[in-house]
């Protein structure tokens, strides 16, 4: 019973964690950051992903300067691609961001596409 009291507590702790982070990158609104918070919680819901995944994934979007309002789609499309691995959604999360801040793709941000399974440039073609 204490464990999973403790348990709670630290879940509870990590998720107001992320509320201020998400607060923080969306300029001091944390209204609007309790709402992608809830988001991505109901998609956590209905994917084979943590929570705590898709909010790090959202956060490295953000960092880049991707617009929150987007990031759902994105995850929607990298989870896909990403084929329930936890581990590939942020090394494509990652690689994504890069070129979506750039706006363009270098051979090492494809690479690391490739690497996790996925290769644009059949897209591209």
């Amino acid at each position: 019973l204490t464990a999973l009291a403790t348990a709670g507590v630290k879940y509870n702790a990590t998720m107001e964690s992320y509320l201020a982070n998400l607060t923080t990158l969306l300029g001091g609104n944390e209204q609007e950051a309790q709402k992608l918070l809830d988001t991505l919680k109901e998609m956590a819901n209905t994917t084979p992903y943590e929570a705590t995944d898709l909010i790090k994934s959202t956060q490295t979007m953000m960092t880049f300067g991707l617009e929150a309002k987007d990031s759902y789609n994105y995850l929607q499309m990298l989870g896909d691609i990403s084929l329930g691995s936890a581990e590939k959604l942020s090394s494509l999360t990652l690689a994504f961001s890069q070129i979506a801040s750039s706006g363009r793709a270098t051979m090492e941000d494809i690479n690391q596409m490739v690497e996790q399974g996925f290769n644009p440039l059949t897209i591209i073609a």
